[in-house]
Parts: C-alpha cells; sequence; structure tokens
C-alpha cells in the first residue's frame, strides 16, 4: 500500500502532530484550522513549551496536547533533551503527518521524525526573529 494511501483509509484516522516552540504560535496560527480538521476525522496532537496558550489550546480546540520544553536562543546541551523527548512522542503517538513550524522546533522535531518514521513531515516557516520586529518575545 503506497504512503498516501494509507495516510488516507477511511478505517484509519489520520493523525497530526504539531511543533512549535510555544504554545501561542499554534493558538494564534491555527484558529479556525483545528475545528476545520477535527469536524473532518483528523485526530489533532500538539508539542509546545508548557504554558497558558498551550493549555488553552487542549481547552479551546479538543487538540491533545504534549509538552515538551523546547528553548528558542542558540544551541544548548538542553537541546538534546527536548529531541529525545519529542522522538519520545512521537514513537508513542505514530502521527501520519508532523506539522513543524517556528525554526528551533521545526529542527528539532524533523530530527526526531525521521528515526521515528513518521510518514508525511510538512515544514512551514513561522517565528523568524527580525531585528526589525517588536511584540510577543
Amino acid at each position: 500500500m503506497a504512503l498516501h494511501e494509507k495516510a488516507f483509509r477511511t478505517d484509519e484516522r489520520v493523525k497530526l502532530l504539531y511543533v512549535t516552540a510555544l504554545g501561542q504560535t499554534q493558538l494564534m496560527f491555527l484558529r479556525g484550522q483545528n475545528e476545520f480538521m477535527s469536524r473532518r476525522g483528523l485526530q489533532l496532537h500538539s508539542i509546545a513549551s508548557p504554558d497558558a496558550a498551550l493549555d488553552e489550546l487542549h481547552r479551546r480546540d479538543g487538540v491533545q496536547i504534549h509538552p515538551v520544553a523546547v528553548s528558542r536562543r542558540g544551541i544548548s546541551p538542553a537541546d538534546l533533551l527536548s529531541l529525545y523527548r519529542i522522538y519520545r512522542v512521537l514513537r508513542r503517538v505514530r502521527p501520519t503527518n508532523v506539522h513543524l513550524s517556528t525554526p528551533k522546533a521545526a529542527f528539532l522535531g524533523a530530527i526526531a521524525a525521521t528515526p521515528a518514521r513518521v510518514p508525511v513531515r510538512l515544514f512551514l516557516m513561522r517565528g523568524l526573529v527580525s531585528p526589525e520586529a517588536a511584540g510577543v518575545g
């Protein structure tokens, strides 16, 4: 069976897992999308750093949350622990698709998704820091 056929079999729910550094990113950018996809039978999951926005995402959209601390600053030894924890979530959930976004979380999520054998990996750039930017940060 081809990969795309497995992803859309009617006897299996498609599992979509989002990976971002902050729950706020998903809360803001996925407004309406989660409801749309849930109504069409997709099972939604989220990996992001634990915060109030991640809890609100669960409450508002019914997304199953998997808190994993992801630093937004430079490379550090703590990133290895984040990478391992993301990998563990991916192995446990076994998503059909993983949607990677925000630079650090996407990098770690993409690395973890390969040995976790996630069939479909999608990257969408969000959260790129600009020197002229002001606001949440």
